[in-house]
């Protein structure tokens, strides 16, 4: 069953709408951008849909755009994780290692780039696995140590926090 949507994933689908799914393919300077990349991979057990895709020829970099900002580090480290997740989706894909990934946050005026390393990519194989592992043996998983992010949560009806 799906949960129902919050404020803050209607609002994000919305400003999705209005700047990036429009688009399929633009370039920014040496930057070619390809928007709305889905992605599946079975062996990972991996689906994304990937905001768009910069390449300059020679580098690709998977780019997430975010409606908020980064409130403390542990949200960007989410955000970070779920591009490194991007990032190996894009290396099964097109047959390319990944090197950076990018964040452009709607409330901040310069997107953050980072370097990925080999030890994102096992961390996030890892995160997969617990996550796999959560689903097969059918366990909610701990509560997030942030309770302000319960007041619009969408799973708060079958949370351990209760």
């Amino acid at each position: 069953m799906q949960p129902p949507s919050t404020y803050k994933m209607q609002r994000g689908a919305e400003k999705h709408e209005q700047q990036i799914r429009k688009y399929t393919h633009t370039r920014d300077g040496a930057f070619e951008k390809y928007f709305n990349l889905y992605f599946k991979d079975e062996e990972l057990g991996l689906i994304g849909l990937i905001d768009y895709l910069e390449s300059d020829g020679d580098e690709l970099i998977p780019v997430e755009y975010k409606t908020g900002h980064p409130q403390d580090g542990s949200e960007t480290d989410y955000h970070r994780a779920q591009l490194v997740a991007q990032a190996l989706l894009v290396e099964r894909h097109f047959h390319h290692f990944v090197r950076k990934v990018k964040i452009v946050y709607e409330q901040l005026e310069a997107p953050v780039l980072f370097e990925i390393s080999g030890a994102d990519k096992v961390s996030v194989l890892q995160m997969l696995e617990t996550m796999r592992n959560i689903i097969n043996q059918e366990l909610l998983p701990e509560p997030t140590p942030h309770e302000a992010k319960c007041q619009d949560c969408e799973f708060w009806r079958v949370c351990l926090r209760i």
